[in-house]
Parts: C-alpha cells; sequence; structure tokens
C-alpha cells in the first residue's frame, strides 16, 4: 500500500554508513539535515515502505566524497567539505583517508593509522561530514575507482578535488572509470587556473572558493621548524599532532 503524504515527510530513522538490502539494491542509511529533508519533501519521492512499521528512508543519497592523505587534515580540507555541501546541496560529505596513496609512493608519510585519527578528529562534530576507513582497512594501492565501487550504485557521488589534483585525474588508475561514476566537483587552488582542469578534457564542475594557499606539505614542515599548528588545523587534530610528536624532527 503506497505510503500517505504525512507518512511520507516523516523524519527518517536510519544510521550512518548502514545500508539496506531490497529487491531494489543496496541504500545507503543517513542521518538527514532539515535543508536535505525539505528537498526531498519537495520532490515528492525518495521515501519508501521498509516493512509494515513506521520506519522509513530516503532513497537517493548526494553524497561527496573527499579524499587524501590528510597528513595532516587542516581547515582548507574542512572549507572545501563545507562550500561543497552548500553549493552542491550535499546530504553528506565523506573524508576517505588514503590507506596506500600510489601516487606518493616513496615520499614520508606519518602511518595510516595515525593518518586516519586525525582525519577521525578532525572531521567530528561537524553531523554532515564523516571519516571513512575503507581504504586505510583494504590492502593494496588505494585506487579511487575500486573505492567508489564499494558504493551503493543508487548514490549521486560528487567527487570534491582541489584543482591541483584534478589535473593530474588522468594519472589516476581507471580514471575514465572515475570520472563516468562521479560528478567531479573542483575546488580552485592557488596557483592553478580553471583552463588547466579543462584541459584535461573530463566534465567538471568548477566551485568558486577562495583560494587560501595552506598545504599539508607546508604543515610539516611548520612542524619540523618548531612552529605551532594551531589554528591552521582542528583543535583536536592539533593537540593529537603535539601528543603523539608526529612531524618533529627527533
Amino acid at each position: 500500500m503506497e505510503a500517505t503524504w504525512s507518512e511520507r515527510v516523516a523524519w527518517p530513522t536510519a544510521q550512518r554508513r548502514g545500508t539496506f538490502r531490497s529487491g531494489w539494491g543496496i541504500s545507503t542509511q543517513i542521518p538527514c539535515s532539515f535543508l536535505a529533508v525539505a528537498r526531498h519533501r519537495a520532490r515528492l519521492c525518495g521515501w519508501f515502505r521498509l516493512q509494515a512499521g513506521q520506519v522509513f528512508m530516503l532513497w537517493a543519497v548526494r553524497r561527496g566524497i573527499l579524499g587524501g592523505t590528510f597528513d595532516p587534515l587542516h581547515v582548507v580540507h574542512l572549507m572545501a567539505g563545507e562550500a561543497a555541501t552548500n553549493l552542491l546541496d550535499l546530504d553528506i560529505v565523506t573524508f576517505v583517508t588514503a590507506g596506500d596513496p600510489y601516487q606518493k609512493a616513496g615520499m614520508p608519510l606519518s602511518s595510516r593509522e595515525h593518518r586516519w585519527r586525525l582525519t577521525e578528529l578532525g572531521v567530528s562534530g561537524t553531523d554532515y561530514f564523516e571519516a571513512d576507513d575503507r581504504e586505510v582497512l583494504r590492502e593494496g594501492p588505494s585506487y579511487m575507482a575500486d573505492t567508489l565501487d564499494s558504493f551503493p550504485d543508487d548514490e549521486e557521488i560528487f567527487l570534491i578535488l582541489g584543482a591541483d589534483a584534478a589535473v593530474g585525474l588522468p594519472t589516476w588508475h581507471r580514471w575514465k572509470d572515475v570520472v563516468d561514476r562521479t560528478t567531479v566537483a573542483v575546488i580552485s587552488r592557488p596557483g592553478v587556473a580553471e583552463e588547466e582542469v579543462a584541459a584535461i578534457g573530463a566534465p567538471y564542475m568548477w566551485l568558486d572558493t577562495p583560494g587560501i594557499p595552506i598545504s599539508s606539505t607546508m604543515l610539516r614542515a611548520r612542524v619540523e621548524a618548531g612552529r605551532s599548528l594551531r589554528f591552521f588545523v582542528p583543535d583536536p587534530v592539533w593537540r593529537y599532532v603535539v601528543d603523539e610528536k608526529l612531524y618533529a624532527i627527533s
């Protein structure tokens, strides 16, 4: 029996990062912001009955994925997630920590355990951000194409990239599969013009945001020079770096 109007607009009872399987496939369960619920109300769709009880779920999730080594995660990462959330009307932004970032092979990096913890601490307290450890737990190189394969097919996925990362897309493993599966959303970065991104020949959306010249490489260098990271990174990240003596020259 079809749900009534009042049932369609009921608040969902769901949990982050869960999945539900039915004859139609897999759907992701996430807590939804007021704006997300309002959007689905306006569409008059996206709700369905799981069983005879009063349990409902959102059908199509708009998910942003922001991947990186996060060594450390810093305020520009969070600002990128916030900008994408607002400009693209996302339900959630998933920060995926690269377990084995093959593009940075041979470069000095903190352990995947430390980088995962920095990500988890950095996004805590924002209900539409989540830290995701699937690449940390997976053996072998961290290919975004493989990561995308692990998300439900019915999700609308926006891949959030800094312009500096976007120009390197053609060097990614199965990069055309990545572009086909997602909408590439490019955050402006200092020193990279939009024309350089357009030159790769892949479709993208340009999110015109303030270009702030902060990078993880710069922040590691600050610590090595005996300078503070405070306010360049979320406070829990700063405290973790200090407590674990990350990046400090022994």
